[in-house]
């Protein structure tokens, strides 16, 4: 800290006051570019304080406050017809919220201080959250693609602390749904050879319920779960058995989540019975919304990826677009992230249907994760196929597809 300010520079518990010239600007400017953070700013704007100065507030703001900086500015208001229209800069996010009505007899103070507490709270929870995956997906490996366009992990092995994810996740007392169809002959020893191996693999040591979607209860195999592991299952619809299979697997996976897997599980994954659990498959791949990459087309162009390419159909994407090529066999989120991209698709599907075009769950997939971006994007190593050569990339194959 520089000297020349004559002024107090410390307090008596050695926090430093901050003066003009008792920092060193250059040397903090430098820190934050390589440590890049997210400030929140909160303002309260009612009656005559929204009318005449937001405006002025939020232009000052957006030009001084935290330059260079990603910036979230949280707006509480108590009537949105007088919000201001700004221009914000890069890097700055505006979000609007609305005091609620019957709180208006309150101090405005105490009211206040309400809505400061719960957006603070929000934030905090924000902010561990980034600490959490800036500690945890920070490790690199060179040799692969780490990180999308978009800023989410792509996870390997190496590029993750499973350590500082353990310590993070066994605090929050979660519990994770897997959800399966098994149907025809998919039934009986596929279903039971991808149920012993997740019971063995899949988030070990966390609460973990087994949804099983079936079409006959009678042909379902017997199992023996180890501890935290809980089986459900659930027959398909009969008047629904003459639909397309995915479209059916889907509408009953829709309804399912809306009755009840909302309300018992923090996060699910969908997958494919066909495949197998080889080694941990653990809450490094937990995030908002969650994408398997395909293990054949990860090495391909992405003009070369078997997009849509019909212009009237909604899963098309052009010839010049798209990030990567994502398989069928994971998808994976909140339950409510889930719901969406499973109502997106049974939209996509049935205009397509309405257009006389025949579409595939995986190209409606692809169009949804185009738009949508996903949270957290899992490597091959998640869904690799053992009648490929295995290339050095993939260090530990976690599920073996079997087509």
């Amino acid at each position: 800290m520089d000297s020349t300010h004559m002024g107090m520079r410390a307090t008596n518990w050695s926090a430093p006051i901050v003066w003009t010239n008792t920092y060193n600007e250059l040397v903090l400017a430098n820190y934050y570019k390589k440590h890049p953070v997210t400030v929140g700013l909160i303002v309260f704007a009612v009656g005559r304080y929204l009318l005449y100065y937001l405006g002025r507030f939020l232009e000052s703001a957006d030009r001084f406050f935290m330059v260079n900086q990603k910036v979230i500015i949280y707006i509480m208001l108590d009537d949105f017809s007088y919000m201001p229209w700004v221009d914000l800069s890069r890097h700055r996010t505006l979000k609007i919220f609305k005091i609620k009505q019957e709180r208006r007899w309150q101090d405005i103070s105490m009211e206040g201080m309400q809505y400061k507490k719960e957006a603070l709270l929000l934030m905090l929870f924000a902010v561990l959250l980034a600490l959490t995956q800036r500690y945890s997906y920070s490790r690199k490996r060179p040799d692969v693609i780490a990180t999308t366009g978009w800023l989410a992990p792509v996870l390997w092995e190496g590029t993750y602390n499973r350590e500082v994810l353990e310590q993070y996740y066994k605090r929050l007392n979660i519990t994770i749904g897997l959800a399966v169809f098994a149907t025809g002959n998919f039934s009986k020893e596929p279903l039971r050879r991808f149920i012993k191996s997740a019971d063995k693999y899949f988030m070990v040591g966390y609460n973990v319920i087994f949804y099983i979607l079936a079409d006959s209860m009678y042909n379902l195999p017997y199992f023996e779960l180890g501890p935290l592991r809980t089986l459900k299952t659930w027959r398909l619809f009969e008047e629904e058995m003459c639909q397309d299979c995915n479209l059916r697997n889907m509408n009953n996976m829709h309804s399912k989540i809306i009755q009840c897997i909302q309300y018992e599980v923090n996060f699910l994954f969908v997958m494919a019975v066909n495949q197998t659990f080889k080694n941990n498959f653990g809450v490094e791949t937990l995030g908002k919304s969650v994408a398997q990459l395909h293990a054949w087309w990860y090495f391909k162009k992405p003009r070369d990826f078997p997009y849509e390419r019909r212009t009237k159909s909604a899963a098309f994407i052009p010839f010049e677009k798209g990030d990567f090529y994502y398989h069928r066999a994971i998808v994976g989120g909140t339950p409510l992230n889930v719901l969406n991209l499973i109502e997106q698709y049974i939209k996509g599907i049935t205009d397509d249907s309405t257009n006389k075009l025949v579409s595939t769950f995986e190209s409606h997939l692809n169009k949804y994760f185009f738009i949508n971006k996903p949270a957290r994007v899992l490597s091959p190593e998640y869904n690799w196929d053992p009648r490929f050569k295995t290339p050095p990339e993939i260090k530990h194959i976690k599920i073996a597809w079997k087509p």
